[in-house]
């Protein structure tokens, strides 16, 4: 009988922690990237690194899809929260955040050309040349507005705010890629593990 009782305790505690872990939470970046319709049933919130390996993954992978069957059919709605902690990504998250702000639908096409465009390291002079050239080369974008916030590092302090923030919604959890579904981190794996979440959280 106390070894049922002891496996019924463990069980609660096990289940209670789950909940905790799992409760939605409240997630703000106001001057973050968003793609998708304000009324959207479903609000996702991705967190990543330039440089991550993973982040490009979901780039290359998941998000075409996701913005062809969801983002534009107005299901779900998609902030994207830039962060640069791995080494060389502040100038690459610098640039995409200057181009959202002169330019807000080039900038998933420029960070499409950013994850294409790997390059070993380089000076920061070369740097910000190539990625000048790739904002002329993706058009559509104020090219002296651009190369002054890329000079000037104009949007650094955002990012560190956005790195201050990310750590403490994530705690131990922190890193990217990371993608949170209404509220609730999910994997960032396959689109089809994202369909089944979207088709649940819709019916």
């Amino acid at each position: 009988l106390t070894a049922l009782l002891a496996f019924f305790a463990l069980a609660l505690v096990v289940y209670f922690l789950q909940e905790k872990k799992q409760a939605p939470i409240s997630i703000d970046f106001p001057d973050s990237p968003v793609l998708g319709k304000k009324d959207a049933p479903v609000a996702m919130v991705f967190f990543e690194d330039l440089q991550c390996g993973g982040c490009k993954a979901f780039n290359f992978e998941v998000l075409p899809g996701l913005r062809k069957s969801y983002i534009e059919t107005g299901l779900v709605r998609l902030t994207i929260v830039p962060l640069a902690f791995l080494p060389g990504s502040k100038p690459l998250a610098n640039a995409a955040l200057a181009v959202y702000k002169i330019a807000p639908d080039r900038f998933f096409p420029y960070v499409d050309a950013i994850c294409h465009d790997a390059k070993e390291a380089q000076s920061e002079t070369a740097i910000q040349q190539r990625l000048i050239n790739l904002a002329k080369a993706i058009g559509g974008i104020d090219l002296l507005e651009f190369k002054s916030c890329v000079m000037t590092d104009c949007h650094y302090s955002t990012l560190e705010k956005n790195f201050v923030r990310a750590k403490e919604l994530m705690g131990k959890e922190f890193g990217t890629p990371t993608l949170f579904f209404n509220g609730v981190s999910i994997s960032t794996d396959s689109l089809q593990d994202i369909d089944a979440k979207i088709k649940q959280a819709i019916r």
